[in-house]
């Protein structure tokens, strides 16, 4: 597959009331501009060259972020073509994904649209944002680009992928500081056989406040995954999300935020640990509490684009010891208000279960490289079993949710891992 490099006309950036460049504020935690890149990158794009006079604290803000983002990027002025020829005939990159104007467009969409580009055999490809105005009769249909068809939607054209031939071929005479977004468009693809894709989601103007609010809502809407549990995704994250709203915009790294769970977690174990009615109502709601926060650390790494396989494995690691402590906080609480021995021995089950439950999902994904599915899983996942300890605290039953919630994992996890999985192969 052949390399690609970006190439990112920046020209005429708007600014804000107070003065500042629009491509340097700050949507969630991370300036447009370094959103865009991390789009990039994530989308296998590392080499990056900027064309367009920018302002001092525009170039110092792309500098530190490929530094910090390990990117090598290039800075060229706006009518500068001979320049831009002669850096680009010496880049080892033989595509280039142009985006003529400065719009944001995330990385979903990025591979999207490198993949469908490679699909249709490294053919010329034109990138329309999609809208209302676009008819229907086109956007349905992946087909060559026409002069017509250019001139209706040349005010939502976005970006194109071409060969590097087509920059190094671009006449001398083109002024880059006056030409239109479409000018630049019809030079570069130059007559030649082009095709459209329409993209709908994901691609923002950053020249339009209303455009950024909605890059805002589209992020948090993104914060869902497809395999959260349905406390998680029906309760959970529509508060964790607002608190992640709020902690992007501090100094607390993701890794900080998951200490913070563990710790509530292991205050609520503490609480539960006294044998109280009305400490247990508390321990109960600081769980939830734990819950809630627990997802917070993944997702302020996803907005500010600190993930990493280490916080991963952080957050587990502080998850199993948290459930552990619960277990054992609950068992020893309900131990000193009934002085039963035979309680503290049926504490095996959901320590057990609550750890299986996990293992046995992790041990499924390295071996089939892929999600377990089915409903039953949805009743062991940790989301749900510490929505279930919060419930039984309210009621007085806790120690009773985590035997039924532990001895339940055992049960679904033959059931579904030994069982189904032996039936299928």
């Amino acid at each position: 597959m052949a390399r690609i490099s970006a190439l990112l006309f920046l020209r005429d950036i708007p600014r804000d009331q107070k003065g500042k460049p629009i491509l340097l504020r700050e949507v969630l935690g991370l300036p447009l501009i370094e959103r865009l890149f991390l789009a990039l990158k994530r989308s296998g794009i590392n080499n990056i060259i900027i064309i367009g006079d920018v302002s001092e604290d525009v170039e110092k803000a792309i500098i530190e972020i490929s530094r910090k983002r390990e990117l090598c990027t290039a800075l060229i002025g706006n009518g500068d073509i001979n320049c831009i020829i002669n850096t680009l005939s010496k880049s080892s990159s033989e595509r280039f994904l142009v985006i003529l104007k400065p719009y944001l467009i995330l990385e979903k969409e990025l591979r999207r649209i490198i993949e469908e580009y490679y699909e249709n055999g490294g053919k010329l490809l034109v990138v329309i944002r999609g809208d209302g105005s676009i008819s229907p009769k086109v956007s349905n249909q992946h087909r060559e680009i026409s002069e017509r068809i250019l001139l209706q939607m040349a005010r939502n054209v976005v970006a194109t992928i071409v060969p590097r031939e087509n920059i190094i071929n671009l006449p001398r005479s083109l002024n880059l500081s006056k030409a239109t977004s479409l000018e630049l468009l019809r030079a570069i693809i130059n007559d030649q056989k082009s095709h459209i894709t329409i993209i709908r989601r994901g691609v923002f103007s950053i020249s339009s406040t209303r455009e950024l609010r909605k890059l805002e809502n589209y992020l948090l809407a993104s914060l869902r995954k497809p395999d959260d549990g349905f406390i998680s995704y029906y309760i959970n994250r529509r508060i964790s999300a607002r608190i992640s709203k709020f902690l992007v915009k501090t100094s607390l790294t993701p890794n900080m935020i998951s200490i913070i769970s563990f710790a509530m977690a292991a205050v609520a174990a503490y609480f539960f640990s006294i044998g109280n009615y009305l400490m247990s109502i508390i321990a109960g709601i600081l769980t939830q509490m734990a819950s809630v926060i627990d997802g917070c650390d993944g997702e302020v790494a996803r907005l500010k684009g600190l993930s990493s396989k280490y916080g991963a494995l952080f957050d587990t690691l502080l998850d199993r010891y948290a459930d552990i402590l619960l277990v054992i906080g609950i068992g020893y609480g309900y131990y000193l208000m009934t002085q039963n021995s035979l309680s503290l021995l049926l504490l095996a089950i959901p320590l057990t279960g609550f750890i299986m439950s996990s293992y046995a999902r992790k041990e499924y994904m390295i071996r089939y490289e892929k999600q377990p599915k089915g409903k039953l899983l949805l009743l062991i996942r940790r989301d749900f079993r510490l929505f279930g300890i919060f419930i039984g605290a309210l009621i007085g039953m806790a120690y009773h949710a985590i035997i039924t919630i532990g001895a339940l994992s055992h049960i679904i996890i033959i059931i579904h891992y030994i069982i189904g999985q032996r039936r299928k192969e």
